[in-house]
């Protein structure tokens, strides 16, 4: 039995994303003139965490590393009873397309110092930690998803022998 209900549970990720999106839509045509804080606040209340903040770059000492979309509102929640963690994530691209997206992570560990978490997508892995103790949060996306094979059909994957 999820914290919240397993009617609401199944209702949360439409909400969310309606949540993210409310500012947004509310202010009309026009875009906001406000860029959400890239401050995470953690919020812990029993077995639920949730995380609301901005992804960022904030160490980019890498000529030209730099976050793809940095208008973006996250957020986060995990229940430790159903070991899972979503992402919620509201980004503007390309300077004008707002994009909305849900995804679902698998809680890998769980303690009261970090939550960490991992999804897979086709060509890549994400793995999420939430620091509880520390109020850091960090997702690392990397190559190497659930099919390789599959990958190598698109045109944007490339590949470097060992």
């Amino acid at each position: 039995m999820s914290f919240w209900g397993d009617e609401a549970v199944k209702a949360i990720p439409a909400l969310a994303i309606g949540a993210v999106l409310t500012g947004v839509v509310a202010a009309g045509d026009k875009p906001p003139a406000v860029i959400p804080s890239a401050i995470f606040t953690i919020t812990e209340v029993k077995d639920v965490v949730s995380v609301r903040g901005t992804w960022t770059v904030p160490d980019a000492t890498t000529p030209g590393e730099r976050i793809a979309d940095p208008i973006n509102a996250v957020h986060i929640w995990c229940e430790k009873s159903l070991r899972k963690c979503f992402e919620a994530l509201a980004r503007v691209q390309n300077g004008d397309l707002l994009s909305a997206e849900l995804e679902p992570y698998d809680v890998t560990g769980w303690t009261k110092q970090e939550i960490t978490a991992e999804t897979g997508a086709l060509c890549t892995t994400s793995v999420l930690t939430i620091k509880l103790v520390a109020q850091d949060v960090f997702r690392i996306t990397r190559n190497g998803g659930l099919s390789q094979e599959a990958c190598k059909k698109l045109s944007t994957w490339t590949s470097r022998s060992p």
